[in-house]
């Protein structure tokens, strides 16, 4: 993880309507803290779009396995559909990254315990990622 006086580098993975007009926003307010580094979306053209608002230069993804294989990246902002989350946190999960999301993790609870047990079995392998 960086330092307090090296921002986060983060990869965002989930280019919509909610990352656009609110998430992504509120992460340039705190561009001191997180320098946004990759985006992901399905399509490649709204984070090629959103990534145009980024003062700096950032590597867009059409596959979250893309992104999370990267070494640079401290941590994953992730924004999807509910229904899309549990892929894609249990990849990141894996990866070793910290993970961001403010929407549910996974669209009931036997999937979101799944998930949880996944996180402590990682945070093993991964020391410094808890």
């Amino acid at each position: 993880m960086s330092s307090s006086s090296t921002p986060i580098r983060l990869g965002i993975i989930g280019a919509g309507i909610f990352m656009r007009d609110a998430h992504l926003p509120s992460l340039r307010n705190l561009d001191s803290l997180y320098q946004v580094v990759a985006m992901c979306s399905r399509s490649g053209e709204s984070a090629r779009k959103l990534a145009e608002t980024i003062p700096n230069e950032v590597a867009i993804y059409t596959d979250p396995a893309q992104l999370l294989a990267r070494d640079d990246i401290d941590a994953v902002d992730i924004v999807l559909p509910i229904h899309d989350m549990a892929t894609v946190v249990r990849q990141a999960l894996k990866s070793g990254k910290h993970l961001i999301s403010e929407k549910p993790i996974a669209s009931d609870t036997v999937v979101g315990r799944q998930l949880l047990a996944l996180y402590a079995e990682t945070a093993a392998q991964f020391p410094g990622q808890q």
